[in-house]
């Protein structure tokens, strides 16, 4: 543990010399040919979306979304430099990288395909009633692994001196509620008979789905039946999910 420490101190050390300090306030973020009192939006963030143009990938990029990026980069860079580590058997540091190594060996991933989960998925498509579902949604919650909604702890948003739950809405493998209700979209979501509708601040949009509130049957482990009967459940979810026009 003291090597992975060493490890972990020698790479911050060096992300420190290889960083400037910047403000606090970066002033050369401003569009300054707006006025604050028209849109102090464009006024405070002009200046960063002409230098950083939105990519096709992201909804969104701001500052934090470039800390997450370095933040990988730097993982990355730690964990390829303890994958040159000599470790003992059964100590941490040989758990860490033994682990990302089965992560990087892609070719094992793939001779094994969905092997390894076969029985949890056998288990799931057994599952016959709601009682049964909420079980097993249990043990999963247990495993790591949000269902239809998921909780976290974090600072009150009314009161910031005390620590509260949060629920939150799950359920979107997608991501953005906008890939299942808008009529161009419709295309990525097998199955679906998509209804006309609208996104906006209303959330007015709904689809029709068959199948929608049935559980998974005997075919669920079949890829395409899988993936259109996930849409089905999914997809009126997020008919009630909020927009990215929330709160505007």
């Amino acid at each position: 543990m003291k090597k992975v420490l060493m490890i972990v101190s020698s790479a911050l050390a060096l992300a420190a010399c290889g960083t400037s300090k910047v403000p606090a306030i970066d002033t050369g973020n401003f569009d300054l040919s707006v006025s604050p009192k028209e849109d102090f939006y464009h006024y405070v963030n002009g200046g960063w979306q002409q230098k950083n143009p939105l990519k096709p990938e992201y909804a969104r990029f701001g500052a934090f979304d470039v800390l997450a990026e370095n933040n990988r980069v730097r993982l990355n860079d730690l964990f390829q430099s303890m994958s040159q580590m000599k470790t003992v058997p059964g100590t941490v540091e040989q758990k860490i990288v033994d682990l990302y190594k089965m992560a990087l060996d892609s070719t094992v991933r793939n001779e094994a395909g969905a092997a390894p989960i076969q029985p949890l998925l056998a288990e799931i498509a057994a599952l016959n009633d709601k009682a049964a579902l909420v079980k097993k949604m249990g043990e999963l919650f247990k495993m790591g692994e949000d269902m239809f909604f998921g909780g976290y702890v974090m600072a009150d948003l009314m009161d910031s001196d005390s620590q509260v739950l949060y629920l939150a809405q799950g359920g979107l493998g997608i991501g953005d509620r906008d890939y299942y209700l808008k009529e161009e979209n419709a295309a990525i979501l097998p199955g679906a008979d998509p209804e006309p509708g609208r996104c906006g601040r209303q959330h007015g949009c709904r689809r029709q789905y068959p199948g929608r509130g049935r559980l998974p049957g005997p075919d669920f482990l079949d890829p395409g039946a899988g993936t259109r009967r996930t849409g089905a459940v999914q997809s009126p979810d997020a008919g009630t999910a909020l927009c990215r026009l929330s709160g505007l």
